[in-house]
């Protein structure tokens, strides 16, 4: 299957009235999704911010250890 036919596999029922709304609601339903991609965008980032740092951290056991002070 191309990869553009799996971008428009949807839900022919949420396509079909999504199309029918008005500009009201299209523009509801973008900042909706906005929303809901901001939390996912702000775990995303603390987790990779909370990895950097532990990495730096056992780098820092590891120098320490090996008398780099």
């Amino acid at each position: 299957m191309p990869a553009s036919s799996l971008v428009l596999a949807q839900c022919v029922l949420c396509y079909t009235s999504a199309a029918a709304a008005k500009a009201n609601a299209i523009h509801a339903l973008r900042s909706g999704i906005l929303v809901l991609g901001i939390p996912a965008i702000g775990l995303f980032v603390g987790i990779l911010v909370f990895a950097a740092r532990r990495g730096n951290m056992f780098a820092r056991v590891a120098d320490s250890v090996r008398g780099r002070d």
